[in-house]
């Protein structure tokens, strides 16, 4: 759904939660740093800091962790497997029903069609970030579809086109987004 209206929620502990419209901003900044251990693992460390606006941010700090296993299956395919853990301390009106730590897994495969160009397909998964709220979009896992290209010109960085796709939990908004970046 839009928010173009106020959003008032009732919980089961009888609390009310209001969020009010907001145009557009910029939400909680990440930052990420990492190291590779060898060739097919790696480890990241994320910070994120409460910079959103009220109401649509952590208003604390919290951190995470990933560990990526990758493999080369032969020539054109490679596959990628992670598992990561994350802290993030309770605060705000649901601090109550708030999970303070949450694990997440990820699945994915490349396919090179070209020269360095390849399409990519990755499965997310993360635990529930609340408990007994009532509300399902809280409650529930998240599960999240990230696909796209990969495309590499002889010289500079790698980029990526791709779209993502909430699978789980279901519920009233189209939750699609479409992604470009860079890696070098």
């Amino acid at each position: 759904f839009l928010a173009d209206e106020p959003i008032d929620l009732k919980l089961p502990n009888g609390d009310s939660l209001d969020r009010a419209p907001s145009g557009g901003f910029l939400g909680d900044v990440r930052l990420l740093g990492g190291v590779r251990l060898g060739r097919r693992l790696q480890t990241t460390v994320a910070v994120t800091l409460p910079t959103g606006p009220e109401g649509y941010g952590r208003r604390v700090a919290s951190v995470a962790s990933l560990t990526t296993f990758r493999a080369e299956l032969d020539h054109r395919w490679r596959t990628e497997w992670g598992l990561g853990f994350g802290y993030t301390p309770s605060e705000g009106p649901l601090a109550d029903f708030q999970r303070n730590t949450f694990v997440g897994a990820n699945a994915g495969f490349r396919y090179r069609f070209w020269g360095k160009q390849a399409a990519f397909v990755n499965l997310f998964y993360q635990s529930a970030g609340y408990r007994d709220t009532g509300l399902r979009a809280f409650d529930k896992r998240e599960l999240t579809l990230d696909y796209g290209f990969l495309l590499k010109a002889r010289r500079g960085p790698e980029w990526f086109l791709g779209m993502t796709e909430d699978l789980e939990p279901r519920g009233p908004a189209l939750d699609l987004s479409f992604r470009i970046g860079a890696r070098w």
